[in-house]
């Protein structure tokens, strides 16, 4: 066991007051946990820690302590993130996990126009369905809502989807609908249902396309993201009629990145599609219009 293992040990003891809860985030036996903390108070000669029926919290010695490992452990965080920058070639593999609406909505633009500038970095994109999953395979970014980030991720704002009930145009009484609604484990914030729902019987999916679909085909009326209505009404030529009622709250959608050092090449690539994701749609095409003008520039001159 290094320094820092320990340390970092005893700082998730500390910041989280339980051995079982600091055991879970490290991925670690609750024994190995307790291990480590008895070494560091072996080491030192006194009692870091105070157990009792409300928790742990840390006796005078353990908070002195606590601001030296904190320091430790961001100076650690430091070195790691320099030497990084020190590297010259922004090379490797990015793996990005995201729901399938999210991954046709948003990346596409972002990912192709990052690429064009790093041509040394690959990337993977795995879809999931299910939000619990998402987080598996520990990949380097994930593209989702805030309640997935828990407590082994840092989740970074990118934008908001706005909502709207929608029925298909065709349909002429879409208040006889059943409602459709995507499930809440992939959003966490039940997306797609009518915040005061008439009727108590509505179709539950894990993926936005097909709801959507169902929509357009006149077999229900959803609430969906504005932006996504538009562009599959301007891309599949789909027809759909908003439907008057109060006004629904939009989603917050962003990175869930985890916590500790991030290579640079996620980190930049991070920056990118928090600049990219944020701009509307003439803006984006302005600026791809401008990367081609550049790379024609140099073709030329080469």
């Amino acid at each position: 066991m290094s320094d820092i293992d320990a340390y970092n040990t005893f700082l998730m003891v500390a910041d989280l007051g339980s051995l079982s809860r600091a055991a879970e985030r490290l991925r670690l036996p609750k024994s190995t946990v307790s291990r480590r903390l008895d070494a560091l108070e072996g080491r030192f000669g006194t009692r870091l820690v105070e157990r009792g029926h409300r928790g742990i919290r840390l006796s005078e010695a353990g908070e002195t302590l606590y601001r030296y490992a904190r320091s430790m452990a961001n100076l650690d965080d430091e070195a790691h993130r320099a030497i990084e920058d020190r590297q010259s070639d922004l090379t490797g593999t990015i793996r990005i996990h995201a729901t399938p609406a999210l991954g046709r909505h948003f990346l596409g633009h972002a990912l192709t126009s990052f690429l064009s500038e790093h041509d040394g970095v690959d990337i993977k994109l795995k879809l999931w369905h299910n939000g619990r999953e998402i987080l598996e395979n520990q990949p380097h970014l994930v593209i989702g809502f805030p309640h997935l980030a828990g407590s082994t991720h840092v989740f970074r704002p990118l934008t908001q989807w706005q909502q709207a009930a929608y029925a298909a145009s065709h349909v002429e009484h879409p208040e006889e609908l059943p409602w459709g609604e995507l499930e809440p484990l992939v959003s966490g914030t039940s997306l797609s249902r009518h915040p005061e729902d008439p009727r108590p019987n509505h179709i539950q999916s894990d993926d936005l396309e097909v709801l959507t679909d169902y929509v357009a085909d006149g077999l229900i009326r959803a609430v969906l993201p504005i932006d996504w209505v538009n562009s599959l009404s301007e891309r599949n030529g789909q027809s759909f009629k908003r439907l008057e009622c109060d006004e629904i709250p939009p989603v917050e959608i962003g990175m869930l990145l985890p916590r500790g050092p991030i290579p640079t090449r996620v980190r930049m690539l991070a920056d990118w599609l928090a600049r990219e994701i944020g701009k509307t749609e003439p803006e984006r095409v302005t600026a791809k219009a401008a990367r081609r003008t550049v790379s024609e520039a140099a073709t030329t001159a080469g």
